[in-house]
C-alpha cells in the first residue's frame, strides 16, 4: 500500500488508541498547530467521503493517492509530520474531541455554501 493510502487507514487507529488508556505523548519537535490540523482532518474527512462515494468506473488507490498528495501540498507538510502530531493530538481523548468537532463545524459550514438544488 502507498504512503498516502496508509494515512487513510491511519485516522481510525488513532480513534481506537485515544479511546484506550493515556499513555503520553510529547509534542514532536515540527508540531502542526492545532487549527490548522483541524483544518487537514475537516479535508481528509472530505477526501475519504470522494473517495468513498467516487463512482465505480474511478481507480479508487489512484484516486486515494492523488486526492492526498494534494492535500500535502495545499498545507506543506509531509506523512511523517502529519503521523507524528494526529499521534499527539489524538492521544488526549479531549484533544481528539475538540479537533473531531471543529472539523465537522468546518465540514458543515463549507456544505452549508453549496448550491441548493
Amino acid at each position: 500500500m502507498k504512503k498516502t493510502a496508509r494515512i487513510f487507514l491511519f485516522l481510525p487507529l488513532l480513534f481506537l488508541a485515544a479511546c484506550s488508556s493515556k499513555p503520553v505523548v510529547k509534542p514532536p519537535a515540527d508540531l502542526i498547530g492545532k487549527d490548522t490540523i483541524v483544518q487537514i482532518v475537516a479535508d481528509q474527512l472530505i477526501v475519504e467521503s470522494l473517495v468513498f462515494n467516487a463512482p465505480p468506473q474511478y481507480n479508487k488507490d489512484t484516486l486515494t493517492r492523488a486526492l492526498y498528495a494534494q492535500l500535502l501540498e495545499k498545507y506543506n507538510i509531509t506523512i511523517p509530520r502529519y503521523q507524528s502530531s494526529l499521534t499527539y493530538y489524538f492521544s488526549d481523548k479531549k484533544r481528539m474531541e475538540d479537533i473531531m468537532k471543529r472539523a465537522k463545524s468546518q465540514i458543515d459550514e463549507k456544505k452549508s455554501q453549496l448550491p441548493t438544488q
